[in-house]
């Protein structure tokens, strides 16, 4: 099994992602979207407060604190939820992840990647994940 995608080149420097399929456990509402690769963050997924609103992921809100700190000064309260995540046929877990108020892009983190046998072919821009 191979999953391909080539970065998106509509930003600078061009960015690795993976179309992940975000579902609310609940209701099974299912939203597949882009979700560009955040080496930087350890947990699972950070997703948009439009993707929140749409999988209706009030039902499942976790009473637990977090916080994003941008540059080292701006904090940021994230809200925590439970969520079903799935790559295709490579990966399918039940994850807490992360609503950011203000990011208008969802970004997978450490907790799921490293996950994956996956590899970031920068000089061909390409992200490949392996089963």
């Amino acid at each position: 099994m191979r999953y391909v995608e080539k970065y998106d080149i509509s930003v600078a420097p061009p960015q690795p992602f993976l179309k992940v399929s975000i579902i609310n456990p609940i209701t099974n509402m299912k939203l597949e979207e882009r979700a560009y690769v955040d080496t930087g963050f350890s947990g699972s997924l950070v997703i948009t407060k439009n993707v929140y609103e749409k999988l209706k992921l009030s039902l499942i809100e976790v009473d637990e604190e977090y916080y994003a700190i941008h540059a080292g000064h701006f904090i940021t309260k994230l809200k925590p939820v439970i969520a079903v995540v799935e790559i295709r046929e490579f990966y399918h877990a039940r994850k807490k992840i992360f609503v950011h108020p203000y990011i208008d892009r969802i970004l997978v983190g450490r907790d799921v990647l490293n996950e994956l046998y996956i590899c970031l072919n920068g000089p061909k821009q390409i992200l490949e994940l392996k089963g």
